[in-house]
């Protein structure tokens, strides 16, 4: 069995609709993800290869959840040197919204 997957990296996503060097990045991402629904059918998952965020705060990764809570399919992500592992960790563990709960959308892939 063949298994089908899209590869993302290096989002850079911020607090919100903050821009990055003027770029709308949280809009740009819901571009992305828009496409990435039309062909969701046919792949097993979502693959991020690092730096989710650009600077590694906790409110960049609420963005990144509400982004890609849009996706049926699991997205797993391997951290890069942007991302702050502590604070997804407490970002996972303080979450307290019902409306965007990043368990079951986003898993952290870590290699010993």
């Amino acid at each position: 069995m063949e298994t089908k997957f899209v590869l993302i990296t290096d989002s850079h996503l911020l607090a919100g609709n903050s821009k990055l060097h003027n770029i709308p990045i949280k809009e740009v991402h819901k571009i992305i993800v828009a496409e990435i629904k039309e062909i969701e059918h046919e792949i097993d998952f979502i693959l991020h290869t690092g730096d989710i965020s650009d600077n590694g705060s906790q409110e960049s990764y609420f963005t990144a959840v509400e982004i890609f809570s849009a996706l049926a399919k699991p997205v797993y992500w391997i951290a890069g040197n942007h991302d702050n592992l502590k604070a997804i960790t407490g970002f996972k563990m303080n979450q307290t919204s019902t409306a965007v709960n990043p368990l079951p959308i986003m898993e952290l892939l870590s290699f010993c």
